[in-house]
C-alpha cells in the first residue's frame, strides 16, 4: 500500500474509523441480527429483550451474539484501521511483543485499588435522577441486569471458563484495540494534549455501553485504562487490566453460585467515601511509580501540551 491513513489529516482518519465503525454496525443488526440468527436459531431481535430468561437456548444465543457484537463492531473496524494507517499494523496499534512482568503486575494491582474509588462513583451516579426519563432508563438497567445474571448462572468450572472467555477475554481484546488503540490515539494527536484524548475515548467508551447509571464508574474505569495504555506504550497491559475487571465479577459471581463464598457482588451494598478516597490517592501514587519505570517509550505528562511532530507511544 503506498499511502496509508495515518499520511492523512487527523479529520480524514477520524471519519474513516467512524465509517468503518457504522459500517460494521449496519452488518451486526441488518445481516447477522436482522437475517442469520433467525435463519439459523429461529430466535429473533425482539426474542433476545423479551424472551424467556429461564430458555438455556435462548441464553446461549445471547451470548454468541454479544461475543460477535464485540468481534464485529470492535475489533474488526480497529484491526482494519491498523491495517490501513500503517505497514506494521499490529506495533501501530500497541500490541507489543515485549511485556514486562513489572507492567502486567502492577496494570492488575492499579485495576484492583481502583475499584473502591469506582464503587464511590457509582453509587454517586445511582442516586442521580433522570427527570421524566428516570423510570424508563432503571427498568432498561434492570433489564439489562436480569440478562446478564441470567447468562451468567455456571453450573460447572468448564462453563465458568466458556463466559471467561465470551464475556471477558474477547471484549477485553475488542474494545481495548478500538477505543484506546484506535481512538484513543487520534483524540490525543488531535488535541495534543494526552488527558484530553483519554477522557474523550472514555466518555465515548462509556456512552457506547449505554448503560446511564453506570456511565461515570464505566468512564472512570475507561480513564485507568487509558492511563495504562499511555503510559506503558503496550496495549496488552490495557488488555489485561480489562480482562480482570470482567473476569473478577464472572469468577466471584461463579464463586456465590456455588457457595464457596458469601459475598454477592449484585447486592450493591455502599462503598464507603473514606475507601473511594485512600483508593484514588494509592492509584495516583502507583500510576507515577508506572509512568516512570513500566513506559517503553518517552511519553510526556499528560498535561503537557504535544509538538504536532511529537511521537507519541502509539505510534
Amino acid at each position: 500500500m503506498s499511502t496509508y491513513l495515518r499520511q492523512q489529516p487527523l479529520s480524514f482518519q477520524l471519519i474513516a474509523i467512524i465509517g468503518i465503525y457504522i459500517g460494521f454496525n449496519a452488518i451486526y443488526y441488518l445481516l447477522c441480527m436482522g437475517w442469520l440468527m433467525p435463519y439459523w436459531t429461529g430466535i429473533t431481535a425482539f426474542d433476545l429483550q423479551n424472551g424467556n430468561l429461564k430458555n438455556t437456548y435462548l441464553l446461549e444465543v445471547m451470548k454468541w451474539m454479544q461475543m460477535l457484537y464485540s468481534i464485529l463492531t470492535f475489533l474488526v473496524p480497529a484491526l482494519l484501521f491498523f491495517y490501513f494507517s500503517d505497514p506494521e499494523p499490529f506495533r501501530y496499534g500497541g500490541f507489543r511483543n515485549k511485556i514486562k512482568l513489572a507492567g502486567a503486575v502492577m496494570s492488575i494491582i492499579i485495576l484492583l485499588l481502583v475499584m473502591p474509588a469506582v464503587g464511590v462513583l457509582g453509587d454517586w451516579n445511582q442516586r442521580i435522577h433522570f427527570g421524566s426519563l428516570d423510570q424508563a432508563i432503571r427498568q432498561l438497567n434492570q433489564k439489562a441486569t436480569d440478562i446478564t445474571n441470567a447468562m451468567l448462572q455456571m453450573k460447572t468450572w468448564g462453563s465458568l471458563c466458556y463466559n471467561l472467555v465470551l464475556i471477558a477475554i474477547i471484549p477485553a481484546i475488542a474494545e481495548e484495540a478500538f477505543f484506546r488503540g484506535a481512538l484513543q490515539s487520534l483524540f490525543i494527536k488531535m488535541s495534543k494534549r494526552a488527558w484530553i484524548g483519554i477522557l474523550i475515548a472514555s466518555v465515548i467508551f462509556s456512552l457506547l455501553h449505554a448503560e446511564m447509571l453506570g456511565f461515570f464508574p464505566r468512564a472512570a474505569l475507561g480513564i485507568v485504562l487509558g492511563l495504562i495504555y499511555y503510559f506503558s506504550g503496550n496495549l496488552w497491559y490495557s488488555i489485561l487490566a480489562h480482562f480482570i475487571n470482567n473476569g473478577l465479577q464472572v469468577f466471584l459471581l461463579f464463586l456465590f453460585q456455588h457457595h464457596y463464598i458469601k459475598y454477592n457482588i449484585n447486592t450493591n451494598e455502599p462503598t464507603p467515601l473514606i475507601a473511594g478516597i485512600i483508593s484514588f490517592a494509592v492509584v495516583t501514587g502507583l500510576f507515577i511509580v508506572f509512568w516512570k519505570f513500566i513506559k517503553q517509550n518517552p511519553v510526556p505528562g499528560i498535561f503537557a501540551k504535544q509538538a504536532e511532530d511529537r511521537k507519541l507511544p502509539l505510534t
